[in-house]
Protein backbone atom coordinates (compact mmCIF):
# COMPACT_ATOMS: atom_id res chain seq x y z
CA UNK A 1 0.00 0.00 0.00
CA UNK A 2 1.03 3.42 -0.70
CA UNK A 3 0.25 6.19 1.75
CA UNK A 4 -0.65 9.38 -0.34
CA UNK A 5 -0.67 12.71 2.08
CA UNK A 6 -3.11 15.30 0.67
CA UNK A 7 -2.59 18.67 1.59
CA UNK A 8 -4.89 21.36 -0.04
CA UNK A 9 -4.94 25.30 0.38
CA UNK A 10 -6.81 28.44 -1.16
CA UNK A 11 -5.85 32.17 -0.95
CA UNK A 12 -8.49 34.17 1.43
CA UNK A 13 -7.23 38.14 1.36
CA UNK A 14 -3.85 36.88 0.44
CA UNK A 15 -3.55 34.30 3.13
CA UNK A 16 -3.78 30.85 2.20
CA UNK A 17 -5.72 29.08 4.37
CA UNK A 18 -6.67 25.18 4.79
CA UNK A 19 -9.52 24.08 1.81
CA UNK A 20 -12.52 22.40 2.67
CA UNK A 21 -14.22 19.59 0.55
CA UNK A 22 -13.31 15.90 -0.23
CA UNK A 23 -11.69 13.66 -2.96
CA UNK A 24 -13.87 10.66 -4.27
CA UNK A 25 -11.02 7.89 -5.16
CA UNK A 26 -12.20 4.98 -7.24
CA UNK A 27 -10.17 2.41 -9.38
CA UNK A 28 -10.62 2.65 -13.21
CA UNK A 29 -10.92 -1.11 -13.89
CA UNK A 30 -11.61 -4.21 -12.28
CA UNK A 31 -8.23 -6.10 -11.80
CA UNK A 32 -6.80 -9.11 -10.00
CA UNK A 33 -5.96 -9.48 -6.56
CA UNK A 34 -2.82 -10.74 -4.92
CA UNK A 35 -4.55 -14.12 -4.20
CA UNK A 36 -5.82 -14.25 -7.93
CA UNK A 37 -9.18 -12.88 -6.95
CA UNK A 38 -11.03 -10.42 -9.25
CA UNK A 39 -10.86 -7.03 -7.44
CA UNK A 40 -14.29 -4.52 -8.37
CA UNK A 41 -13.87 -1.18 -8.26
CA UNK A 42 -15.52 0.23 -5.03
CA UNK A 43 -14.96 4.20 -4.40
CA UNK A 44 -14.21 5.78 -1.03
CA UNK A 45 -14.84 8.99 -0.16
CA UNK A 46 -12.13 11.20 1.83
CA UNK A 47 -13.02 14.19 3.53
CA UNK A 48 -10.42 16.75 4.05
CA UNK A 49 -10.06 17.67 7.79
CA UNK A 50 -8.08 21.23 8.00
CA UNK A 51 -7.08 20.96 4.56
CA UNK A 52 -5.82 17.41 4.84
CA UNK A 53 -5.82 13.97 4.60
CA UNK A 54 -4.08 10.87 4.21
CA UNK A 55 -5.01 7.43 2.16
CA UNK A 56 -3.59 4.16 2.11
CA UNK A 57 -4.42 3.15 -1.28
CA UNK A 58 -2.81 -0.12 -3.45
CA UNK A 59 -0.66 1.39 -6.24
CA UNK A 60 -1.64 1.95 -9.80
CA UNK A 61 -0.13 -0.53 -12.54
CA UNK A 62 -0.08 -0.53 -16.13
CA UNK A 63 -4.12 -1.98 -16.40
CA UNK A 64 -5.55 0.12 -13.89
CA UNK A 65 -5.64 3.88 -12.16
CA UNK A 66 -6.92 6.05 -9.63
CA UNK A 67 -10.07 7.86 -10.54
CA UNK A 68 -9.80 10.94 -8.38
CA UNK A 69 -12.68 13.27 -8.16
CA UNK A 70 -12.00 16.57 -6.12
CA UNK A 71 -14.59 18.39 -4.60
CA UNK A 72 -13.19 21.43 -3.37
CA UNK A 73 -15.53 24.38 -1.50
CA UNK A 74 -15.60 27.12 -3.93
CA UNK A 75 -14.60 25.36 -7.04
CA UNK A 76 -15.75 23.11 -9.72
CA UNK A 77 -15.67 19.12 -9.36
CA UNK A 78 -12.36 18.10 -11.16
CA UNK A 79 -11.78 14.46 -12.04
CA UNK A 80 -8.39 13.03 -12.62
CA UNK A 81 -6.55 9.68 -13.51
CA UNK A 82 -3.97 9.07 -11.08
CA UNK A 83 -0.70 6.91 -10.93
CA UNK A 84 0.25 5.80 -7.87
CA UNK A 85 3.58 4.64 -7.73
CA UNK A 86 4.86 2.08 -4.94
CA UNK A 87 6.73 3.56 -2.46
CA UNK A 88 5.80 4.30 1.28
CA UNK A 89 4.63 7.59 0.93
CA UNK A 90 3.77 10.12 -1.63
CA UNK A 91 2.50 13.42 -1.68
CA UNK A 92 -0.51 13.98 -3.91
CA UNK A 93 1.14 17.18 -5.77
CA UNK A 94 3.86 14.65 -6.58
CA UNK A 95 1.27 12.07 -8.75
CA UNK A 96 1.51 11.82 -12.38
CA UNK A 97 -1.92 12.47 -14.06
CA UNK A 98 -2.18 9.60 -16.94
CA UNK A 99 -4.35 9.66 -20.62
CA UNK A 100 -7.33 8.15 -20.04
CA UNK A 101 -6.77 6.03 -23.49
CA UNK A 102 -3.66 4.97 -22.75
CA UNK A 103 -2.81 5.02 -19.23
CA UNK A 104 0.21 6.89 -20.64
CA UNK A 105 1.47 9.85 -18.78
CA UNK A 106 -0.54 12.91 -20.14
CA UNK A 107 1.35 15.66 -21.61
CA UNK A 108 -0.06 19.23 -22.47
CA UNK A 109 0.79 20.26 -25.93
CA UNK A 110 1.76 23.62 -25.23
CA UNK A 111 1.86 26.25 -29.06
CA UNK A 112 2.06 29.43 -29.24
CA UNK A 113 -1.46 30.78 -30.38
CA UNK A 114 -0.98 32.72 -33.76
CA UNK A 115 -3.86 35.21 -33.36
CA UNK A 116 -2.84 36.44 -30.00
CA UNK A 117 1.13 37.11 -29.40
CA UNK A 118 2.45 36.80 -25.80
CA UNK A 119 -0.56 33.90 -25.05
CA UNK A 120 -0.30 30.18 -25.53
CA UNK A 121 -2.73 27.34 -26.47
CA UNK A 122 -3.16 24.31 -23.97
CA UNK A 123 -4.33 21.23 -25.86
CA UNK A 124 -5.18 22.34 -29.07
Amino acid sequence: MTEVHIKVRRVINGAEVPAEGALRWEASARRRGADDALVLPQGFHVPLVEGEALVDVEPSSTFWAWSVTEMFVGQPSRRRLLAVPAEDAVAYTDLLDLDPATLDVASLNVTPDPDHPGLYLIGA
